[in-house]
């Protein structure tokens, strides 16, 4: 998935926070979001925004499971 598909995603899904907070996790002193801005931006070009944009895979792919099984609970 490129950056700009996955700017597009974390903001749709409104997940900006929750990236933040997972990236206050994987990277010892967090990521400012300027820095993620740029990873959506730039895309993978330093060891931090490959990180950066990992992460934010991995917070949609957790989303869209959550609502995927929510949705299967309901039916």
């Amino acid at each position: 998935m490129d950056a700009k598909k996955i700017q597009e995603l974390i903001s749709g899904y409104g997940l900006m926070d929750t990236l933040q907070d997972r990236l206050q996790v994987a990277v010892v002193g967090g990521v400012a979001r300027s820095t993620i801005y740029k990873a959506f931006q730039t895309g993978p070009e330093t060891p931090r925004t490959k990180i950066v944009l990992q992460v934010a895979q991995q917070v949609i792919a957790d989303h869209e499971r959550t609502v995927t099984e929510a949705i299967m609970a309901t039916a």
